[in-house]
């Protein structure tokens, strides 16, 4: 690797010198000089790599991060002063932190910009509109650089000329609310003229086991229903939520019939790994967050308006809430796309990420860099932008991916602010134990569920017990697999009984499928290539009824409800569209299965025993049969005022159950019936529920 030869302040007294060791000067002469200044710099360690000469040196004045300074070697030789590691060291936080306004604020008659960039030394404000203008930036203090500029801007483009060290370089305004196609630019623009929202957010209890979550990718959920491959620009906001022009149901009327709650759309904003230019090539899930709080222009038809993306999300979650459906948002604040060009990483380098003892970025994410959220200005920014979605998208909830690398503080701090301004608001995420250089219980992981008592974690024990393993691919019970005996209760319990993971069964999101990894029916038929297209059709409908009728919140992944596919691909986060896109031939196909789920979710709603909020309740009302778990179980609902029984079976092998009077079948295991009965046999994989008077 080529030495990087120059000097680099370390601390607010501490600048060290990387120079050849062929390199003959005094080390008595080595002087700063800036701000009207002059400090003699005092050698007190030296290390020597090869033919670098590392020469750290102290001094006592004081020095200014927006100042340029100069090392002087000899009276005519010097390195211009160049960051090192002082972004990342406690003083560095006191002196900076900064909770004014950022962004841009517009008026008819002038525009504010405001940056934080506390080690710039120079700030260009650069306007486009036909002409191209330029005007520096002034310094105001705390980190903040501040213009204003007199006039109506409103679509006007701009972006910042930002200098650290040497060179001016283009950054983008991490506060921006609309950017061109592949953020070359954001734009002003005025909140009052963008699509205005007629619906308030549809009622909602707050307690998350009243919910139901139906996650699905707009491209994949919309493509197909209009046409095999797109020929034109669309707007995937609008198309999610009008009728179809092939298919009997609109989108909207899809997931009324299925009774779900919520949709959790994967990433809306604006994400990296595409041409927002080109809808017909490229595809990607968009967990690559370059601009977090401007919409994707991938997924709109207006992408060149500045106000064209913003209006179509926001008329789809207007449209969402009309139909009384509530929206959550896939968010990443665990990683970026590109760490080398996303905006913080050029106001202040060394700050915005994780590094290691050897200075390297730490790569937990897998994406090679960690967003470093228990810094203050980057949980700042975090909280700014959830408070903005959930505030002018009035989005309803919001689900964190690799929540595990995230820290606590910053979660509960968030999580208090959402709540003032919805209180309903939904809140969860991936809570995996991944490894960060966060203290063990500062992580916002399933271990630390005690300190997030306001977050629910994907549960992925509940997976792979039901399932089986997508990682290592083994079977679980639905495909035919003997479960523990505890571990099954635990499961049907919400994952908390003796502290067994959570603390309530509000806390637990229950799933065998989601966007990652297999498709439940692709993974059965890699594990279980014995199964008839009939059994293979029992299986996915057991899985589903655990997830419904288990204590905890359900959660579906689009296309569950009629045997997804994506042909086999594991991990499709790029994969094209006959892999990802929703086959609505299958849902015609498999329509008994969606209405399966559709009186499964009936159900749910209709019984508040499936749905206890608190652990003391799980073990105090849910009481299992004493015989042991095999292919058939049977446990008991029981409140005050009625009682359920569940039998749930996994297997082919006829058992037969006998009730005394008055006890009606409310669910046949495949739909929602009323019928008495005084016995009943089993005998394939289904659950089955009665009503006791």
């Amino acid at each position: 690797m080529k030495p990087i030869w120059g000097a680099y302040l370390e601390d607010y007294s501490t600048i060290k010198l990387i120079i050849p060791t062929s390199l003959n000067i005094k080390k008595e002469a080595i002087v700063l000089r800036g701000a009207g200044k002059k400090y003699r710099l005092v050698p007190f360690k030296e290390e020597v790599f090869g033919e670098e000469l590392h020469l750290y040196t102290h001094f006592q004045g004081v020095i200014y991060l927006h100042i340029d300074y100069q090392v002087f070697l000899s009276p005519t030789f010097s390195y211009p002063l160049s960051l090192g590691k002082i972004t990342r060291i406690p003083r560095f936080e006191f002196e900076t932190a900064y909770d004014g306004p950022l962004g841009f604020e517009y008026h008819p008659e002038y525009t504010v910009f405001r940056i934080w960039a506390p080690v710039a030394k120079e700030v260009v404000l650069v306007l486009v509109h036909g002409d191209t203008t330029q005007d520096h930036m002034k310094y105001v203090g705390r980190g903040v650089w501040e213009l204003k500029v007199t006039g109506d801007l409103d679509r006007w483009g701009y972006y910042y000329l930002i200098r650290v060290n040497q060179v001016l370089e283009p950054v983008l305004d991490p506060y921006g609310l609309s950017a061109s196609p592949n953020f070359t630019m954001n734009f002003v623009i005025d909140w009052e003229k963008t699509y205005p929202m007629q619906n308030e957010r549809p009622p909602f209890s707050g307690r998350y086991v009243d919910a139901i979550i139906y996650e699905m990718h707009l491209r994949d959920f919309s493509l197909t229903r209009f046409s095999s491959l797109p020929d034109e620009r669309r707007s995937f906001y609008l198309e999610t939520v009008k009728p179809s022009s092939r298919y009997p149901d609109s989108g909207i009327s899809h997931l009324q019939r299925l009774g779900i709650t919520h949709v959790q759309l994967l990433p809306i904003f604006g994400f990296g790994g595409v041409d927002e230019t080109n809808q017909q090539t490229g595809y990607n899930w968009g967990y690559n967050p370059v601009s977090y709080n401007t919409p994707s222009n991938w997924f709109a038809a207006d992408l060149y308006n500045p106000y064209g993306a913003i209006n179509e999300l926001k008329q789809m979650i207007d449209e969402l809430h009309r139909h009384g459906l509530k929206v959550n948002m896939d968010v990443v604040y665990n990683h970026v796309y590109d760490a080398e060009m996303f905006s913080y990483a050029k106001f202040v380098p060394g700050y915005f990420f994780r590094y290691d003892e050897k200075g390297f970025k730490t790569n937990a994410s897998g994406c090679g860099n960690d967003l470093a959220t228990e810094r203050y200005m980057v949980r700042r920014f975090v909280i700014d932008s959830l408070k903005f979605w959930a505030s002018r998208y009035l989005m309803d909830g919001f689900r964190f991916d690799l929540m595990g690398l995230m820290d606590t503080t910053t979660i509960q701090g968030m999580a208090k602010e959402l709540k003032q301004i919805y209180p309903e608001i939904m809140l969860y995420g991936e809570g995996w134990e991944m490894p960060t250089p966060l203290e063990p219980h500062k992580a916002a992981n399933y271990k630390n569920y005690w300190q997030l008592t306001n977050l629910a974690f994907f549960n992925d024990l509940f997976r792979d017990g039901f399932k089986g393993s997508p990682l290592k691919l083994t079977k679980g019970y639905v495909l035919g697999e003997k479960i523990d005996k505890e571990l099954f209760i635990h499961l049907i319990k919400g994952s908390c009984q003796d502290e067994f993971r959570f603390l309530a069964p509000t806390q637990s999101i229950n799933f065998v499928e989601c966007h990652d990894n297999y498709t439940f029916f692709d993974q059965m038929k890699i594990l279980c290539k014995d199964f008839s297209p009939e059994e293979q059709l029992d299986r996915v409908r057991l899985a589903l009824s655990l997830v419904v009728f288990s204590q905890g919140i359900p959660f579906i992944h689009a296309g569950e409800e009629f045997l997804r596919t994506k042909q086999g691909v594991e991990n499709s986060y790029r994969s094209d569209d006959k892999i990802n896109g929703l086959d609505w031939d299958r849902q015609q196909a498999f329509d008994e299965l969606t209405q399966s789920l559709s009186d499964m979710i009936a159900l749910r709603k209709e019984y508040a025993l499936f749905r206890m909020t608190e652990r003391e309740q799980a073990e105090k009302h849910i009481k299992f049969d004493k015989s042991g778990i095999n292919q058939c179980v049977s446990f008991r609902l029981i409140s005050e005022t009625e009682e359920l029984q569940v039998i749930v079976c996994n297997s082919y092998e006829a058992e037969v159950f006998y009730f005394a009077p008055l006890v009606t079948l409310i669910f046949d295991g495949q739909r929602k019936v009323q019928k008495e009965v005084s016995q009943l046999e089993i005998n394939r994989p289904s659950v089955y529920i009665l009503r006791r008077r």
